[in-house]
């Protein structure tokens, strides 16, 4: 449901209809997160990337947002703007500052709710880090987070959203140590049984 809020909100802003995905879990390791974490980016130039630390079941997790930047004038062009001069023209420098705030909101409006959600069935506290910004520019391939570099394998919870007829596309890709995965497996088989 929090997923579909975030569809939801990021067509009000764009005014064009989003295409979500289904879910995707993958077990990988650290050096594969830029490979495959972001499989349904697809094929882009460059994103931009944001994270957002937490602490599951006292353990350190990350949630990434990643969103192709050579889509953003064509998605945003329709978006409504008031720039500081009060023209409504869209700059550059006014898309990027939009795109990356309100890739904020949604990150704000999506990742907590749904975490929150895992804290509860789990009975365990949720603690939301700080957020910051990895960088703009960068290519997939070549992606590292430092922060997982310790960690054997981790699973990668990835949903993309996907503007209609157009280049813009992020990904939500939810990072999960081994030491989570055995509370989570343990509440789904609960769910299941119920």
């Amino acid at each position: 449901m929090a997923m579909g809020v975030a569809g939801e909100s990021l067509a009000q802003f764009t005014g064009q209809f989003v295409e979500l995905s289904i879910p995707k879990i993958r077990t990988l390791q650290p050096h594969r997160l830029g490979r495959e974490s972001f499989a349904m980016l697809g094929q882009v130039k460059s994103v931009a990337l944001q994270v957002q630390p937490y602490t599951l079941c006292g353990e350190r997790c990350y949630a990434l947002l990643a969103c192709n930047e050579d889509g953003y004038p064509e998605a945003l062009s329709s978006a409504p703007a008031v720039c500081a001069n009060g023209s409504d023209s869209v700059s550059g420098q006014w898309i990027e500052s939009a795109v990356l705030r309100h890739l904020n909101e949604i990150r704000a409006a999506t990742v907590a709710p749904c975490l929150a959600q895992w804290a509860a069935l789990l009975e365990e506290p949720l603690r939301l880090g700080e957020p910051y910004l990895v960088g703009r520019g960068l290519t997939l391939p070549d992606l590292v987070l430092p922060e997982i570099g310790q960690w054997p394998s981790f699973w990668a919870v990835e949903i993309n959203y996907r503007l209609e007829n157009q280049p813009f596309t992020c990904d939500l890709v939810l990072l999960l140590p081994p030491q989570v995965q055995p509370s989570l497996l343990a509440v789904l088989d609960r769910l299941l049984l119920e």
